[in-house]
Formats: structure tokens, C-alpha cells, sequence
């Protein structure tokens, strides 16, 4: 309960936590980027009379009904369009079309960021993906994945976890350029955790990101730890992360090596029940399982979890209750949520 506490307190304390007020920003501007994409795509003007699905694909040629359907649904539920007999579709009148307003969390970067997402969509819908870093320079990548956004659900999630004063093993699962991994860390450090024997590694299947996590390791490092001068940092080195290239989907560790793995923001980009019987696979008995992950829950976040379908092998979003029943099938046990974000559980003694 009280790991718990520290969980939601750290959330509190970096105003991420204003719910209505974040909700409805996000809510603002996932709409506003889906409503204009569509609209520079033709569709409410084609709406403007009944038009069922297929009507749509056929129109723009399109070859994902799944996806026409998730938005159709999506449109429904904004009162953009209403739905009429023989499964049609038709535009409502809107007084006040939404806009695209930058939520105050976000950098400029990551604005940008998810309106390239929104951007893809109508190529998406024609078959075509884009590479998870497809089109995006690597300082703008560094900058949005040490955002105040990331961070302070990063930092709460491990709050949830008591880690043990002793040597371990922690894989951290998708550690993109390192930064979740070097916040972690840094975490330990302050704990007094870090050691020679204590060993920390980041598995990343993109180049880009491996290259910038394994030759940029000591500044990231140091923008997690600035209080240490850069040259004591240095003397520290032996016992810094490693960074080994490798998938969620097929992790290169023998089975129980990790007393604890740590995944943030990565298993709506994969395939979620084959990454979590892989990460239990490579965790010790009783080992622990943490991370963050955004949730199926309010209305934006549908919108949301449709612009990470555009990614090749995304999943996209999925519900608290589903993480908890594919842990559980793989082996998993004590699933357990802190905040709309963070979560962890432990892998079973036999």
C-alpha cells in the first residue's frame, strides 16, 4: 500500500495529475489532428450524403476495414458524424469544428511527434506502415523521450517497486536511447543500490536508438544526474547500463536471468501477450515485472492507440484487465496498478 502511495504522490507532485484538465487537453488535440486529417482527406465532404464502409473504401481505397470501423465508431461517439439505416454513415452539421491545440505537458517535439502518427493514417489505411523512428531525427527523439511527461511516469513507477539492497540483474525491455534506462539508473543510485554487482541492461531492436543509447550512455546519464560533476560520473563507469540489441518478441537471455524487468511505454508497439510470456520466460522465480503503459480507458486514448497502429508490428492500446489476464497466462501473479499508468507483477515460484 505504501509503495502505492509513493506512486500516486509522485504523479501529484509533477502535475501530471491534474486528471480533468490533462484529459481534456489530450482529448482536445488527438480529435483535433484525427478531424483534420480526415477532413484534408476528403471524408466529410464524401459524408455530406449515407455512405456505408465499404462505400468509403471503395471511395479512397482503402484495404482495412478493422480500422475504417475503429474510426467510423470513434466519429459516432464525437457526434461528427451519426450513423443511418443499412449501416450508413452521414456528417453532422458541426458548429465548431475541433481544432488542434498543443496540450501544455508536451514539447514542441512531441507535438510533432503524434501529428507525423496522425499524418500516416490515410497511408495506413492503404496497407502501408511506418518504422517506429521513420522520419524522425534523433536529438528531436532524445529531446521527447527526456520530456517531463515521460519522466514523471517513469520515476513513479518505480516508486511502486521496493528494490532489494542487494546484487540483482534488471533488464529494462525497449530502453529506445537509453533514457528510461539511465533514469532507472540514477533511481538506484540515489537509493545507494548501485554496485559492481549489480547489473543493469537495456534491449533495444533499433539501430538508431542502440547506436545513441551505447555512445551517448554518459550524457543521458548525466542529464538524469546532473548534481555529479561529469568527471566523478566517469569514475563510475564499471558500473553503468550495458545496451545489447534485441526484440521483446525474442530476447537474447536464458531463461531466468532478471530479478527484475522493467518495460516502459513499449508493449502497445509489439505484439503484448508474446512480449509478456517472453519477459516472464527471461525473470526469475518471484522475480518482479514493472513499467508504465497507457490504457484503453477515456475516449482520447482510442484515438491515440489508432495513431500507433500506423507503426509496423504496433498492437496498439488494451485495457488494465487484459495485461492482467496475459500475465497471468504466462505465468504471472500479484498483477497490480498504480495510477492510470504504472503496473507491476511477479512471476510464479515454479
Amino acid at each position: 500500500m505504501f509503495s502505492k502511495i509513493k506512486t500516486w504522490r509522485t504523479l501529484v507532485n509533477s502535475g501530471i495529475m491534474k486528471k480533468k484538465e490533462l484529459q481534456n487537453e489530450f482529448h482536445v488535440f488527438f480529435l483535433g489532428i484525427l478531424y483534420s486529417v480526415l477532413k484534408q482527406e476528403g471524408w466529410f465532404d464524401f459524408l455530406k450524403t449515407s455512405r456505408t464502409p465499404n462505400d468509403i473504401m471503395d471511395q479512397f481505397h482503402y484495404s482495412e476495414p478493422e480500422l475504417i470501423n475503429e474510426i467510423l465508431d470513434i466519429l459516432v461517439s464525437e457526434n461528427i458524424i451519426k450513423k443511418t439505416p443499412r449501416n450508413g454513415y452521414e456528417v453532422i452539421n458541426i458548429e465548431h469544428e475541433p481544432v488542434i491545440v498543443k496540450p501544455a505537458l508536451f514539447s514542441d517535439t512531441y507535438y510533432n511527434l503524434w501529428k507525423t502518427y496522425g499524418e500516416a493514417l490515410p497511408n495506413r489505411l492503404r496497407g502501408n506502415f511506418m518504422k517506429y523512428t521513420q522520419g524522425q531525427n534523433s536529438g528531436n527523439w532524445e529531446d521527447a523521450l527526456k520530456s517531463p511527461f515521460y519522466n514523471s511516469m517513469r520515476e513513479a513507477s518505480f516508486a511502486f517497486v521496493n528494490f532489494k539492497k542487494k546484487p540483482f540483474r534488471l533488464l529494462d525491455v525497449g530502453s529506445g536511447i537509453g533514457a528510461s534506462t539511465a533514469q532507472l539508473w540514477n533511481h538506484l543510485y540515489q537509493k545507494q543500490i548501485i554496485s559492481e554487482e549489480t547489473i543493469i541492461y537495456g534491449l533495444e531492436p533499433d539501430e538508431k536508438f542502440l547506436h545513441i543509447a551505447i555512445h551517448k550512455n554518459i550524457e543521458v546519464l548525466h542529464f538524469f544526474n546532473n548534481k555529479i560533476n561529469l568527471d566523478e560520473l566517469k569514475k563510475m563507469q564499471d558500473f553503468f547500463p550495458h545496451f545489447k540489441q534485441g526484440s521483446a518478441l525474442k530476447i537474447p537471455f536464458d531463461d531466468n536471468t532478471f530479478d527484475y524487468v522493467y518495460t516502459s511505454h513499449m508493449l502497445y508497439l509489439t505484439d503484448p501477450r508474446k512480449a509478456l510470456a517472453e519477459i516472464l520466460r527471461v525473470t526469475k522465480p518471484n522475480g518482479t515485472i514493472f513499467g508504465t503503459q497507457a490504457f484503453l480507458s477515456k475516449p482520447y486514448t482510442h484515438i491515440w492507440s489508432l495513431f500507433m497502429k500506423v507503426i509496423e508490428g504496433a498492437n496498439g492500446y488494451f485495457t488494465k484487465k487484459e495485461l492482467a489476464q496475459w500475465a497471468k497466462e504466462a505465468g504471472g501473479k500479484d498483477v497490480a496498478f498504480a495510477t492510470p499508468v504504472v503496473f507491476k507483477f511477479r512471476k510464479n515460484s515454479n
